[in-house]
Parts: structure tokens; sequence; C-alpha cells
């Protein structure tokens, strides 16, 4: 019964409201103009709703877009919503370092594959024409020449953060110094690769023996300029270097940045000429150059036993029992952590597959060491005692190692090459001994002998080089092979 009395209740309010309705007519226009806006509400809800699908779909699109592209620098800054349609923003101007705020004047749509993309073109004719610069085949340019490899590094945290800041401070030179075999070069490389997205370009530069050398040779190669030939004659070393170091002067800005590597030598008297450069140099040397008024980091072994210990399992990723870890420690605290001693040594037990205890033996009965002396890790100051018994490690490991007739040959006659690197078919061919391939194959994997694997070329690193030169003094009659090679190539017009 009080459900029906409801029904008819409300009925009679329908009733009533009608009757308003038809009455008051602006009333009634006011009602429908009401129920006109729930219907645009309702259609604005549904463009609200399609636009949301579509920016979860556009998000999944460029989320896609970022995972694909992971190893590259994204710039993809963010989403824009153009004529109700949700768009991706690519920003041109972080791709050329030119990072400025978005406006509606800068930005363009394109469809590519039927993905809509906004770009930013702040600045666009400046774009466009750096665009047409780098594509024209006759512009003169300097090429990059950096290669990297992640796996082999470890540490020195503290001395990557010491080359930013003082490079962020303004500098434009920075010393790396350091005894041979400490680091240095893997550290001016390491900062290359951390911090490459601050460079146009980075270019790696062994040093040849003098800059005039260095500049003139393949390291530092500029697009479209070579040595000239004329009527005359070919264009002189001298002359070419001046030419070269001028273009290099022109070219050049503090978004490049070089890497003299190796620059053992106290003075060159055209290193002030390749400094005025406008780019940054980063220079790696055995010398010390605080004297001349540049800045100068000192490189020392790493002192944390925990870092030398992961550097040892980059070259040795044996699992070695917690007795044998022990002694191993001893072992490259014998070696004071001198970098290149330690690859050595792992290496050496990797190969060999020695039990550390032997060679922990073995090198202190070379040391002079007792079984019960005390083993601990020296920091000298005085360069010339550091480099002495760097010397007398490197020279224990050298005499343990065994090395054949063949292998010690090899690596006379790549000594008497000095820094040179050489193409390792060249150099065998150079060396036709019997199971000379085996040999150099096993003195790479020793790491005695260097090869880069991008150009297949192989040198001696500096201070096995001096090691070899002036312990095992290789001459005429130890390398005959080579030796006939560099006499007829010295004969040659």
């Amino acid at each position: 019964m009080a459900h029906r009395r409801i029904k008819r209740g409300i009925s009679v309010v329908l009733i009533l409201f009608m009757l308003v309705i038809y009455v008051n007519a602006p009333f009634g226009n006011g009602i429908r103009a009401f129920g006109d806006t729930v219907t645009d509400l309702n259609q604005a809800k549904d463009k609200q709703d399609q636009l949301s699908s579509q920016y979860e779909d556009t998000k999944k699109q460029l989320e896609q877009l970022q995972q694909e592209s992971a190893d590259t620098k994204s710039y993809i800054k963010g989403i824009v919503n153009m004529r109700n349609e949700v768009i991706p923003v690519y920003s041109l101007a972080r791709k050329f370092g030119k990072e400025q705020e978005a406006t509606a004047e800068s930005t363009i749509i394109i469809s590519s594959g039927g993905l809509k993309l906004a770009l930013e073109v702040d600045e666009v004719l400046e774009i466009l024409e750096k665009l047409i610069r780098e594509s024209d085949v006759e512009r003169v340019f300097l090429y990059h020449g950096f290669a990297y490899n992640t796996a082999n590094f470890v540490g020195r945290e503290n001395e990557l953060r010491q080359i930013e800041t003082i490079f962020s401070s303004g500098q434009q030179v920075l010393f790396l110094s350091g005894m041979g075999g400490i680091g240095k070069t893997e550290l001016a490389k390491r900062y290359a690769y951390l911090y490459g997205e601050e460079y146009r370009t980075i270019v790696f530069v062994p040093y040849q023996g003098s800059i005039v050398q260095t500049v003139c040779g393949e390291d530092i190669h500029i697009h479209n300029v070579h040595r000239e030939q004329s009527e005359e004659g070919l264009e002189t070393e001298e002359e070419y270097f001046e030419r070269k170091l001028k273009i290099l002067k022109e070219q050049t800005t503090k978004d490049d940045l070089i890497i003299l590597d190796n620059f053992d030598v106290e003075e060159d008297e055209d290193l002030e000429r390749f400094l005025e450069c406008p780019c940054r140099f980063l220079i790696t040397t055995r010398e010390d150059f605080r004297d001349y008024d540049f800045c100068q980091i000192d490189v020392q072994q790493m002192e944390d036993i925990n870092d030398v210990e992961a550097l040892f399992a980059v070259y040795n990723p044996r699992s070695y029992e917690e007795e044998e870890r022990g002694q191993i420690r001893e072992i490259l605290k014998l070696v004071e952590y001198h970098t290149m001693t330690v690859e050595l040594i792992a290496k050496y037990l990797r190969e060999a597959e020695e039990e550390p205890y032997v060679l922990l033996e073995k090198m202190r009965m070379i040391e002079g060491i007792t079984g019960t002396e005390e083993v601990s890790v020296k920091h000298r100051k005085d360069r010339k005692m550091q480099n002495q018994k760097v010397q007398e490690h490197l020279k224990a490991l050298f005499d343990l190692s065994g090395f054949s007739n063949v292998q010690l040959e090899l690596m006379q006659s790549l000594s008497l090459l000095g820094y040179v690197r050489i193409a390792r078919e060249t150099f065998l061919s150079y060396v036709p001994l019997a199971g000379a391939k085996e040999a150099l194959d096993k003195l790479i994997r020793l790491g005695w002998v260097e090869q880069n694997r991008k150009t297949d070329k192989i040198s001696l690193h500096q201070i096995i080089l001096d090691l070899v030169y002036h312990d095992s003094k290789p001459t005429a009659e130890s390398c005959p092979a080579i030796t006939e090679k560099m006499t007829a190539y010295a004969r040659q017009d």
C-alpha cells in the first residue's frame, strides 16, 4: 500500500513539473538548455576518454621508442596536445646541444610511419645551416677518433671527478702524470667515455716522438686535408704541419677534446703552439709539468684493495678459495698494486693455470723476501725509485713467464720499432719465424703485446718496451728478420 502511495506521489510531482514547464516557457527553455548542457558534457567526457586513450597509446609508443633506443641519448622531451591530438615532442635543439624552452612558434608536426612527432626547432635557420654544413662533402672537419673497452676499468672515481671539476672550471689543458703502467691512459679514456656527450669530437692521439710528427700523423684525421703533391714535389712535413695546425686552430672549439697519450718528454718546442688550439687537451705523461704552470693530476696506484681485486678479476674471472684469495692479495701487495703488473699477474695465472701460492713463493724468492716477512704497499714519492721498483717487479714476472725463443725475438723485434704501431699481419710477414703466429697470439693473451682489435695493430706498452729494450738488448744478430726489413726500408728513395 505504501509503495503504491509513493508511486502516485511521484506521478503527481511529474505532472505538476510538466505544467510548470508548459505555463512558464522561459523556465522550459532553461530546462532544455540544461539538457543540452548535459549532452555536451557527456560528449566532452567521451572526447576526454578518447584523448585519454590516445594519451595512453602514445605513451606506450614513446616508452617503446625509448626502450628501443636505450643505448642512445633520448631527445624526446614529453607530450603535447595539438588540436585534440596527443603527440610526442622531439627536441632538435637538445640534439644539437642548444637546450631552450619550447614555444608554439618553434614547433612543427611531422608524420612518419603512422607516428606523428612534434619537432622543436628553436632557431631553426641556425640548425638547418649546421645540417647543411655537415652534409657538405667538401667541408673541412676533424674526425672523431676514439674507441673504448668499458669492461676493463675499475675504480678511480675520485680522479674522474677531479678531471670533470677542472675542465668545468674553465681549464683548457690538463696533464695526468704518473709512473708508466699505472693506468693514466685508461683513466683518460674513461673520462672521455663518461663525459662524451659534452663534446662534439673526441680524438685519441698517441705521441709520435714530436708534436710535428704527431699532428702530421694519421691519428689526427681532418676531412679533405692531406699532404699535397705539387709540381715542385711533395709538401714537406714542416709545411704540412703548419697548414694542418692552422686548420685545427680554425676548426676546433671547447666542444672538442684531444687526448694526447704518452707525452713522455720533458719538452717539445711545438707543444705551446699545439695547445693554442681552442679545444680541450687531456695529456698523459710520466713527466712532471707543474713547474710550467699547467694544471696536473698525479695518478698513483689504487689504494682500495677491493678495487685492485676487482681489476684482477676482470682479467682472471676464475673462482678461488678463500685461502687462495689471501695468497693473491699477498702477490698484489708485493707488486704494490701497480695496475699493469696486476693485469699481467692475472693473465699469467689464468693462462698458466698455476696455483697462487706457487707464484707467490717464486716472487718472494726473486724479490729476496722471506716467508715470514710482512709485505706492505709502499707509496713512494720519488719517481725514480717508483719506476725502479716497478721494473723490478715486471722483470721478475718476465723471467717467470718462461718465454720461448720465438716469443723473445718477437718482443725484441717490436721493441726495435719503438712506439710505432704496426699491423699484425704486416709484422708477421716481417718476422717469418716458425710458429710466430701462435707465439704472438699467446703474447697478446698474456698482455705482453698490446693489440688494437679495431685496427688490428700491435705494439709494446711503453713500460714493457723499456723493459725488453734495456734488459734484453736486442741486436741485429738476435733479431735478423726485422733488422733486414728495416735496413731495406731505409735504403728506399
